[in-house]
C-alpha cells in the first residue's frame, strides 16, 4: 500500500469486523473502500485521498508474527489506530518507546 500502510491482517471477514466475505470487484474496476491502516515504515509521506495504494499480502512485505498479530489485532478493533502505530514502528523500524512518546500526534485532516 503507498505510505507503507497495512491494516486488518488479509482476515476475510473484511477485516475490519465486516461480518462477512470480502467484496468481489470485476477486473479493471475500481472501488473505494475505507479501511484502518498503519504504516510499516517509518518516515514515508503520509497518506492522503489522491495517492494511489497496492494492497499486498503482509508476508511480502515482513515475515514478523508479531506485526501480523498486530495487523489482526487492529482489524477486528482489539486496538486503537494510534497505538497500533506506534507498536508498527517500535516492531518494523526498532524505534524505542521513549523515542515514539516524543513524537507529536497529530490528527488527521481526511
Amino acid at each position: 500500500m503507498g505510505g507503507g500502510g497495512m491494516g486488518g491482517g488479509g482476515m476475510g471477514g473484511g477485516g475490519m469486523g465486516g461480518g462477512g466475505g470480502f467484496m468481489r470487484v470485476p477486473p479493471e474496476r475500481m472501488k473505494k473502500v475505507s479501511v484502518t491502516t498503519v504504516c510499516l515504515e517509518h518516515g514515508k509521506p503520509d497518506p492522503n485521498p489522491k495517492m494511489a495504494y497496492k494492497m499486498v499480502p503482509l508476508e511480502q512485505f515482513t515475515d514478523n508474527p508479531q506485526v501480523r498479530v498486530l495487523c489482526e489485532a487492529l482489524g477486528y478493533g482489539q486496538v486503537t489506530q494510534n497505538t497500533a502505530q506506534a507498536a508498527a514502528w517500535h516492531l518494523m523500524d526498532d524505534m524505542s518507546w521513549q523515542q515514539l512518546a516524543k513524537k507529536n500526534r497529530v490528527e488527521s485532516k481526511y
